[in-house]
């Protein structure tokens, strides 16, 4: 039911809800069937069926107020006046309004200032200027901070009304007090912003910055390994060239060898043929 209803098919959600409190109504805890009813009238608001929010939220007005569920109560009654509001029942908003508030020791401050500014609405359309008035200044002095929505609002209001009062000395004070108020929001919301920006520049500063280094640092880790290359590709040429040397060298000396060789033999064979010697001596004899 919970996933239907998180899709957005709120029909087939609440088909669901029903079929759990057909089946297991008797026998489940009041709070998880008052919830049920709660749920199946949100999203008959959702699908703006008022009238089967209203039915689903009485049962679980009747259901909380069997067992004194005073907390869940006061949620209803306050969904209960929203409706009621929406559809121009203004007597039955304020009537439901006016059981949320009973209760002092559930109610939080943020859900009275929430509910008197409801009220005050509701009278202010109704035209019951006074009753408005004295619901806005319960709001001023709830104690809330002097910039909360719920302060600037009855501020506002209050002008409006007084102004249908025609007490216009108090409608310009409170018009200038919501001014001064709105206008510390939004300059509050501007110095918020302008931080924000700011943070959002020296972080984009930052990390421009450390883009640049480490655009840096890789050049330079290209740089080192360009020039590792450079000696390693010169290192290599160097040894090429000492053998190519050496090999012309040991070439040279192998030929020097081999001739050195060939003179040797020739000398032995000389010394080896005594024919020739004496015949040479003979010749030399010969013509002298």
């Amino acid at each position: 039911s919970m996933i239907a209803r998180l899709s957005g098919e709120y029909n087939k959600s609440n088909e669901i809800f029903n079929k759990f409190i057909q089946n297991f109504g008797d026998s489940i805890d009041a709070k998880a069937l008052g919830l049920a009813y709660q749920f199946i009238a949100e999203n008959y608001i959702s699908v703006k069926d008022n009238s089967q929010a209203l039915n689903a939220l009485q049962k679980a007005e009747d259901v909380y107020a069997e067992n004194n569920i005073n907390d869940k109560l006061q949620n209803v009654y306050n969904q209960m006046a929203w409706i009621y509001n929406e559809t121009g029942q203004h007597d039955k908003s304020i009537e439901y309004y006016n059981k949320s508030l009973q209760n002092e020791q559930l109610t939080s401050v943020a859900l009275k200032a929430d509910t008197y500014g409801n009220l005050a609405l509701i009278y202010i359309s109704k035209a019951n200027y006074p009753r408005a008035v004295e619901l806005l200044n319960q709001i001023i002095q709830l104690g809330l901070h002097d910039q909360s929505k719920y302060v600037r609002f009855a501020h506002y209001h209050l002008s409006v009304a007084y102004d249908s009062l025609q007490i216009f000395q108090k409608a310009y004070n409170h018009f200038r007090q919501y001014s001064v108020l709105s206008d510390s929001v939004r300059r509050g919301e501007l110095e918020k912003l302008y931080v924000k920006e700011k943070t959002k520049f020296k972080t984009r500063q930052k990390e421009s910055e450390l883009e640049i280094l480490s655009l840096k640092f890789q050049r330079n880790r290209y740089l080192l390994f360009s020039f590792i290359g450079f000696v390693i590709l010169l290192t290599i040429v160097v040894i090429l060239l000492y053998r190519q040397q050496k090999l012309k060298s040991q070439k040279r000396i192998a030929e020097i060898s081999t001739q050195l060789s060939e003179l040797k033999q020739i000398s032995l064979l000389q010394r080896m043929n005594p024919h020739f010697v004496f015949n040479t001596l003979n010749s030399i004899q010969y013509y002298m």
